[in-house]
């Protein structure tokens, strides 16, 4: 009986001193705690090649519950501690992992696969949506990681996907039309750069102080090139040509032969005959779509004269659906009506300076600048800084006017869905407006350019800029095209 109780016992303290040395307290094995690093300093490379996130990580505003346990290769497990993290971003708000690519869905690593290497235990491989290992808490980005996160997510470090996984969406341009668009457009270059005279393609074509704009049914674009006393045309391409003109004076003739002086407004009847107001030269010139020149109305002298027929550096022209012409005789202050044979009649404006409402002659002008007409055949005039009303009967009103105090506006006419609108090129202002038609009177918006600054860069809304726009159209698709005066370019707004 001793012999087998010594030998028993022999067993059971082999078995004990077995036992002790692979798991009692005193014999553990060495594990790898998790270590904090100083904001800025570089994260430890793991066996794959990326940063791992164990060796360095945001510091942590509350002690950790658990090492990370250090597990062989290709044992089964998850790829990061299994117990709760509790390090908080440097806000003291938990944050997503900063291994994300902004936008990208991530997807959570499974139990199943087998896990990293411990230096890489929580290191995500190059991936359009990386891993993201298991926890209750996300740990907080590195230094390095955090430079990959939009600034608006700092520094809280707020995760860059949206609750629902997708991708955050992106502000990008409207799709709607400007007639439809009442708070804002996008900018962008069409024509012209610097000052010059050269019929090139788009950008590298050159104008000098470009004013007034018409469309014809192709799409082409009409421009008054003040600067260099001619009358440019635009493919829908961006072709730039010379229509007609390119030397100041006052001829008569085909396309180079032709001279006029700071043509400013113009406008394109329904059989495609240009219009221009030859501000410099006093009188109403016709251009026919194969660029011959004459005189439509006027002293054909180039005097200025107060007679109906005469004119005082007429500055705009709009066309009705009957191909009758309204001008802004500006220095005689009145509104006077061309028929198409070139009769003309007193629309509007007394001749004597006020901003006096009224019918007819009974109704004073200020400086009646530019002229537009909306789809229900009312015109307005861009009175210097205030904007007029005239009716279809020739009755003058002021409407009353929220949301901008113009200095030097512009006007073109719009409309659509039912709804009537007008546009305004504020040239003292260098910003783009629309301005709707209520019944209490006039609302208008800011579209495009930044209220009193100047520059070229192109944007949406008040991000771009203009210097001095002193001409504007809108074409049927509802772009609007912008004479960038002081910046010698064509721009449009779509």
């Amino acid at each position: 009986m001793s012999i087998i109780f010594k030998r028993r016992y022999r067993l059971a303290a082999m078995f004990l001193i077995a036992a002790c040395a692979s798991g009692c307290p005193n014999n553990t094995t060495p594990t790898a705690p998790r270590t904090t690093k100083a904001p800025g300093q570089s994260p430890k490379p793991s066996a794959n090649g990326s940063s791992s996130p164990t060796a360095s990580i945001a510091p942590s505003t509350s002690p950790l519950t658990s090492p990370l346990v250090s597990q062989p290769p290709g044992s089964p497990g998850v790829s990061a501690s299994p117990s709760p993290n509790t390090s908080a971003s440097p806000s003291g708000l938990p944050s997503t992992s900063a291994s994300q690519t902004p936008g990208a869905s991530p997807s959570t690593a499974s139990s199943s696969q087998p896990s990293p290497s411990p230096s890489a235990a929580t290191s995500t491989a190059p991936s359009t949506s990386p891993s993201v290992a298991p926890s209750t808490q996300p740990s907080s980005p590195t230094p390095s990681q955090a430079a990959s996160i939009a600034p608006s997510a700092l520094p809280s470090v707020a995760p860059s996907v949206a609750p629902s996984g997708a991708p955050s969406p992106t502000p990008g341009p409207s799709t709607t039309p400007i007639p439809g668009l009442a708070n804002t457009g996008t900018v962008s270059a069409f024509a012209g750069r610097d000052a010059g005279f050269l019929n090139e393609t788009g950008l590298d074509a050159q104008f000098s102080l470009p004013i007034g704009l018409a469309v014809d049914a192709a799409g082409n674009l009409y421009v008054a090139d003040s600067g260099n006393h001619a009358i440019r045309k635009i493919t829908p391409a961006g072709l730039v040509s010379t229509l007609a003109g390119g030397s100041r004076g006052f001829v008569n003739g085909t396309g180079n032969q032709a001279r006029f002086d700071a043509p400013n407004g113009i406008a394109i009847d329904s059989t495609g005959n240009l219009y221009v107001a030859d501000s410099g030269n006093h009188a109403i010139r016709k251009v026919t779509p194969a660029g011959v020149v004459s005189t439509f109305s006027g002293d054909t002298a180039g005097n200025t004269g107060a007679s109906l027929g005469q004119y005082n550096s007429p500055d705009s022209i709009v066309i009705d659906g009957s191909n009758n012409l309204y001008v802004t005789d500006t220095n005689n202050r009145r509104i006077v009506t061309l028929s198409n044979t070139g009769t003309a009649t007193l629309f509007a404006g007394s001749g004597t300076l006020g901003l006096v409402d009224g019918s007819g002659p009974a109704a004073s002008f200020f400086n009646p600048k530019s002229i537009t007409r909306d789809g229900t055949g009312t015109m307005w005039v861009a009175d210097d800084f205030v904007i007029r009303k005239i009716s279809p009967a020739g009755a003058v009103t002021t409407p009353n006017l929220t949301g901008a105090n113009f200095t030097r506006p512009i006007l073109a006419g719009g409309s659509a869905g039912g709804s009537e609108f007008i546009y305004a090129a504020d040239a003292g202002k260098h910003t783009v407006y629309r301005i709707d038609i209520t019944a209490t009177g006039l609302e208008a918006t800011a579209i495009a350019g930044g209220v009193n600054l100047t520059g070229t860069a192109n944007g949406t809304g008040t991000n771009a800029r203009f210097n001095q726009p002193e001409g504007l159209v809108l074409t049927p698709s509802g772009k609007l095209y912008i004479s960038d005066t002081a910046n010698h370019r064509i721009r449009q707004i779509q």
